[in-house]
C-alpha cells in the first residue's frame, strides 16, 4: 500500500498546487476504501488520468453562451404547452 500512496503523490504533482491536497486526501480515501486487486488497478488508473484532470484545471469551465442557455430554457418551458396545446 505504501508503493501506491507513493505512485499517487509523485503524480498528484502534475496537479496545480491549489487543487493537489485535496485530490490527493479524496484520492488516499477511496484507496483506503478498495481492497484486492482493485486496489492497484484505481491507484494506476488515477495516477494516470492526473494529467488530463491538470490540463481541465488550467482550461477552467467551459460554459455555453447565454444566448444557448436562454434558448434551451424557452424550449424546456414550451414544449408542455405546445404539448397541451
Amino acid at each position: 500500500m505504501e508503493w501506491l500512496k507513493l505512485l499517487l503523490r509523485v503524480a498528484g504533482l502534475a496537479l496545480p498546487a491549489p487543487y493537489r491536497q485535496r485530490w490527493l486526501e479524496e484520492t488516499l480515501a477511496v484507496l483506503h476504501d478498495v481492497h484486492g486487486w482493485r486496489r492497484w488497478w484505481y491507484a494506476v488508473d488515477t495516477a494516470l488520468k492526473a494529467p488530463l484532470l491538470a490540463r481541465e484545471y488550467q482550461r477552467g469551465p467551459l460554459l455555453p453562451p447565454r444566448w444557448l442557455t436562454a434558448f434551451a430554457g424557452a424550449v424546456l418551458v414550451a414544449t408542455p404547452c405546445l404539448t397541451v396545446g
